[in-house]
């Protein structure tokens, strides 16, 4: 008998709990009341580095609502992406770049805002990294720097001792699948047939020329 006294009288508070909610109150904490933006109230600012014109760091100033879950997304029209508050681009090529700033809703709502940003110079320093020095020959070398086959396999302990790979000749075919660099061992000039010796690879500042 206690037993169905207190089930009743638990039922009894949880319908008086129930009556005592409006359903607009019950609502607030459903994806449908949560707040969205539209694209005009999307906004950010344009920082340029003190090192160079060509790095600019944007930071959103959109008054995000309190009330709801968001995604930030920076596209910045260079290959790169952010999903912080803030995001650094850098562009050492002159052109033209569209930067654009979405928010993302739980409803699929999305607002954003784009800006173009110009430079009117390159800025190689940009790209002066030691891996793109020894490709091109630096960014002073306007030139570009040109690669060739060791076709006689002059270079082969060298290029052993600093990738740590067995390497014993410029090219060659390991198993199936294979496509570490321990499986190059061609023997000198053994790959004549293939025309292959003749070829010049030039790397430059604009990409590859052959």
């Amino acid at each position: 008998m206690k037993n169905k006294i207190k089930q009743l009288s638990g039922m009894l508070l949880f319908l008086f709990i129930m009556a005592a909610c409006s359903p607009q109150e019950l609502n607030d904490y459903g994806l449908d009341s949560m707040a969205t933006l539209t694209d005009d109230q999307v906004s950010f600012t344009q920082t340029v580095s003190a090192t160079s014109d060509n790095m600019v760091t944007f930071t959103s100033t959109t008054q995000l609502p309190t009330n709801s879950v968001y995604t930030l997304r920076w596209d910045l029209g260079n290959g790169s992406t952010g999903n912080k508050a803030s995001a650094t681009g850098i562009y050492p090529f002159a052109g033209d770049y569209t930067v654009t700033l979405s928010i993302h809703f739980p409803d699929g709502s999305v607002a954003k805002k784009s800006v173009v940003v110009s430079f009117e110079d390159n800025d190689y320093s940009l790209v002066d990294t030691p891996a793109y020095r020894n490709l091109t020959g630096g960014a002073d070398d306007a030139d570009g720097k040109t690669w060739v086959f060791d076709q006689h396999n002059n270079f082969a302990a060298e290029v052993a001792a600093a990738t740590g790979f067995a390497i014993s000749g410029h090219m060659g075919l390991g198993p199936i699948n294979s496509f570490g660099q321990s499986w190059w061992g061609a023997a000198a000039n053994d790959k004549a047939s293939w025309t292959l010796y003749s070829y010049k690879f030039t790397f430059i500042q604009n990409g590859v020329q052959l």
